[in-house]
């Protein structure tokens, strides 16, 4: 049996303490938070948790074994720390810090303890991510060209980062997942339209090796909420929607095929293709299921997570590149991941 604490209790918290309540073997034994409403929010539904709003009540209980912290990003840091030096195993939310720094100091706290850290990079369990993986692994889409990237709505602006923490590292974290390679350059531009200081809407690209492009549209002001992500290939193309509750993918036989031209005006002739689309079946639990059950599975195990701490600092690092490109108008950085 694994014990766990969660730490916030705000949007995302109540989220993760319903999933690890409905594993086997798993059980919620403590939330914290500073809002006692918020607490009263997670006793009305989950009468047999403790609940308490110092940290330090959750550190010292020697029955729990893994604390979720689902706090705000500037707090990341000192709560994992804490809950590293006290003997337990970590699951955070992205991003894991706000300085990579930071993070390679968590990575070497849960070596130097022997605790599983892991970050949650959700969109690299969602069965539909996991199905276009598996296509471009498979080398049904062909070459992969590039990725296309909108992650929008209209939502309340954040005082504690921006639009690229905030929202960034899904797009940088999927498509790193999805290439299996890491980027090799950035350039960004963001603009803040309502707040003198952070920006809340980006627009940028990442660049990998042989010539992938990552392209992103990151926004809290726009007028729908769109979570959509398009790879394409040169054989097939995928539209990724996480909004459509019916079809979230889309496989599209569709390209440009190069041929000899027939009638020997030129070497070769383009021809478009245009074939047909379909749906295929798909993981349909919930994401935030599959992660936390992954984490379950790496501490009984002793495994190691597939977004684990070092996932969760080149997250960082990439992040703080683009911050550069963004501040500086947009210039092309470079992005050194080497530790």
């Amino acid at each position: 049996m694994i014990s766990v604490g969660v730490v916030g209790a705000g949007y995302w918290g109540p989220n993760i303490v319903r999933n690890f309540w409905e594993i086997n073997d798993t059980r919620v034994l403590m939330c914290c938070d500073v809002r006692p409403e918020r607490l009263e929010f997670i006793k009305k539904r989950y009468p047999s948790i403790e609940v308490t709003t110092n940290y330090e009540d959750m550190l010292k209980n020697g029955r729990i074994d893994a604390i979720s912290i689902a706090t705000h990003a500037q707090s990341h840091y000192e709560l994992a720390k804490k809950a590293l030096k006290s003997g337990k195993h970590l699951l955070i939310e992205k991003p894991i810090t706000l300085c990579s720094d930071e993070a390679l100091e968590l990575i070497d706290l849960s070596e130097k303890y022997n605790r599983v850290i892991m970050v949650g990079h959700i969109l690299e369990y969602s069965g539909p991510v996991e199905t276009i993986k598996g296509l471009i692994e498979t080398g049904d889409l062909g070459q992969i060209f590039y990725l296309d990237s909108v992650r929008v709505n209209l939502q309340p602006f954040r005082e504690d980062v921006n639009v690229l923490w905030d929202l960034g590292p899904h797009d940088v974290s999927l498509a790193m997942f999805l290439l299996d390679q890491d980027p090799i350059s950035t350039s960004v531009i963001g603009e803040s339209y309502i707040s003198d200081f952070q920006e809340n809407i980006a627009f940028g690209v990442l660049r990998f090796p042989n010539k992938i492009l990552s392209h992103f549209h990151l926004s809290w002001l726009a007028p729908m909420k769109m979570r959509q992500t398009i790879v394409v290939g040169s054989k097939k193309m995928v539209v990724f929607d996480d909004v459509d509750q019916i079809a979230k993918l889309k496989i599209y036989d569709k390209g440009v095929d190069l041929t000899p031209d027939p009638s020997g005006l030129t070497e070769r002739q383009m021809i478009l293709r245009k074939g047909n689309m379909h749906c295929p079946k798909v993981d349909t639990r919930e994401p935030l299921m599959r992660e936390v059950h992954h984490f379950i599975d790496c501490i009984k195990n002793n495994k190691t997570p597939r977004s684990d701490g070092i996932k969760g600092w080149k997250v960082v690092k990439i992040i703080e590149a683009m911050q550069e490109s963004m501040r500086s108008g947009g210039k092309e950085v470079a992005i050194d991941l080497r530790i």
